[in-house]
């Protein structure tokens, strides 16, 4: 394969009649130029594909690598499981043993722990029922007690209001002596009070009474008089009014006999 620069030292020789030297040399030249590209183009390419092969290569070995290691862990796991398989069910048993243990040793101490609670609350009960029977008895005594004391609180008591009751009966008597003879008293100055009011009063009634009936009969004449005046101008308004009245109808009377005459001697005229 040629390579560019053995393009680029070719030469060719020269005939009689040959090809146009410099156009030759022009396309010959742009040959040489796109067959460089093309060559570097090739180089770059096959650099290119030897990379990429190295690491298909090299990934290809990576995935042997990593299933080799994958089937080495498989089986690690599967170790490990039976294992710990093995170690749990030792620990199961184990502790299957000793819960059995437990158990046996914690029922032991519940049975002792009932009985001595029994025995505990047979005691806790008689010294409850010997407690409440002097609670009882202490009881009773100090009932009796207070029944005795309230007794005699009750009828000293008694007699102290029945003494209250007695003086307040004897003061509430002479209060109600001195109300009486207070209201009495008071009844009658009351009385002439009233009556004293009464004779004012009943002067200034007659008083204003009489103030009444003098304003009564200056209105009353006053309005008689008023009443008087009014008639008199109504009546002269009705003579007038009559005197006008007749005046009017006579100038009526006038007019008409007056177009009765027009009338007639318009009749005769026209008989003639």
């Amino acid at each position: 394969m040629f390579a560019p620069l053995d393009l680029k030292n070719k030469t060719f020789t020269k005939g009689f009649r040959g090809y146009e030297t410099e156009e030759v040399d022009k396309f010959f030249a742009q040959v040489v130029k796109d067959f460089e590209r093309l060559y570097q183009d090739n180089i770059e390419l096959k650099e290119t594909v030897e990379r990429v092969s190295a690491k298909l290569e090299y990934y290809q070995q990576m995935e042997a690598t990593m299933q080799n290691t994958l089937v080495v862990a498989q089986e690690t796991a599967d170790e490990v499981k039976k294992t710990s398989e093995k170690k749990a069910q030792v620990l199961l048993d184990e502790t299957a043993a000793k819960c059995d243990g437990m158990k046996k040793e914690a029922q032991n101490e519940a049975g002792r722990l009932l009985n001595e609670a029994n025995a505990a609350a047979a005691q806790a009960r008689a010294d409850a029922d010997t407690y409440a029977e002097k609670t009882r008895n202490d009881a009773d005594a100090e009932a009796a007690k207070l029944r005795n004391d309230t007794e005699a609180e009750m009828n000293k008591l008694k007699s102290d209001t029945q003494q209250f009751v007695n003086k307040m009966r004897m003061a509430a008597e002479v209060e109600v002596a001195q109300l009486k003879v207070n209201s009495e008293e008071a009844c009658k100055n009351i009385l002439d009070k009233a009556r004293e009011d009464a004779v004012e009063t009943l002067a200034k009634a007659r008083g204003q009474a009489q103030k009444t009936i003098g304003d009564a009969d200056a209105r009353a004449r006053k309005m008689i008089f008023d009443a008087e005046n009014k008639a008199g101008l109504a009546k002269n308004m009705f003579e007038d009014q009559v005197k006008k009245a007749n005046v009017h109808r006579q100038h009526m009377i006038n007019l008409l006999e007056s177009q009765l005459e027009l009338l007639k001697g318009f009749n005769e005229k026209t008989e003639e």
